[in-house]
C-alpha cells in the first residue's frame, strides 16, 4: 500500500488516574481524545510542543505505545480511505479537574464513559460503517442466504418476536430509535447489501 494515501494522526492519551483527557469537538459535537494530523513521519519534538503550546505548560514528554490502520468508506469522498493512527502515552503537569482553556472544553472521563455514553457512540457510529459492510457481503457470499426478521418493535398492535427467539440470532442490528414501516426497512436493508457489494469492489454506491 502507498504510504502517501495514509491519513496519519496521532491520538494523544493524557490519563489521569482512571480517567482519560477529552476535549469538546464542535465540529463532531463530541468529546474526543487530543488528536493531530501528522505529514510524513510522527517527529515527537513537535508533538511535544503542541502540547506545551496548547496548555502553556512545560516538561511534556510523549511516549510511543502503538499504532493501528484501518479503512473505512468515506461519504463525502466517495471512497474508501486508510487511516494510520499513531498512539503516545503524554505525561504532563495538567489540571486535575475539568476546565475551559481558549473557548475549548475539557473534561476527564472514564473509559467505561467513553464506551457507553449513547451521545459518543452515536457521534462514531460503527454499525453502519465500512466494516458492516464488509461483514455483510461476506455473510452472503460465504452462506449464500442471508435471513432477516424485524423482531423488536414499538407499536401497541405490533407482534415482535419473543427474547428466545432473538437470543438465537447471529446478529442483531438496529435501524433507528425511530418507528417505520416493516416494508420500508426490507428496503433499507436491501439497500445495504447493495452498498455492501459496490464498496467490496471499489466502487461508488450512490
Amino acid at each position: 500500500m502507498d504510504n502517501k494515501s495514509e491519513h496519519k494522526h496521532t491520538i494523544l492519551i493524557i490519563k489521569n488516574k482512571d480517567k482519560y483527557l477529552q476535549y469538546f469537538d464542535e465540529r463532531w459535537n463530541s468529546y474526543l481524545f487530543l488528536n493531530t494530523k501528522v505529514q510524513g513521519s510522527v517527529n515527537e519534538k513537535e508533538l511535544i510542543k503542541f502540547i506545551e503550546e496548547r496548555f502553556n505548560i512545560k516538561d511534556v514528554t510523549v511516549e510511543y505505545k502503538f499504532d493501528k490502520v484501518h479503512s473505512k468508506y468515506s461519504p463525502t469522498a466517495n471512497k474508501e480511505k486508510t487511516y494510520h493512527h499513531y498512539f503516545y502515552l503524554v505525561k504532563a503537569n495538567i489540571p486535575e479537574e475539568d476546565f475551559t482553556m481558549d473557548n475549548i472544553n475539557y473534561k476527564w472521563l472514564s473509559m467505561n464513559y467513553l464506551e457507553t455514553d449513547k451521545k459518543i457512540q452515536e457521534m462514531k457510529p460503527k454499525d453502519w460503517d465500512y466494516d458492516f459492510c464488509n461483514y455483510l457481503y461476506n455473510e452472503i457470499e460465504n452462506n449464500k442466504i442471508f435471513i432477516t426478521n424485524l423482531g423488536k418493535c414499538t407499536q401497541i398492535d405490533a407482534r415482535p418476536l419473543s427474547d428466545e427467539v432473538l437470543k438465537r440470532a447471529n446478529y442483531k442490528l438496529s435501524f433507528s430509535k425511530m418507528t417505520f414501516p416493516h416494508q420500508l426497512f426490507k428496503l433499507i436493508l436491501l439497500e445495504q447489501v447493495y452498498r455492501a457489494y459496490r464498496i467490496n469492489n471499489g466502487e461508488p454506491y450512490h
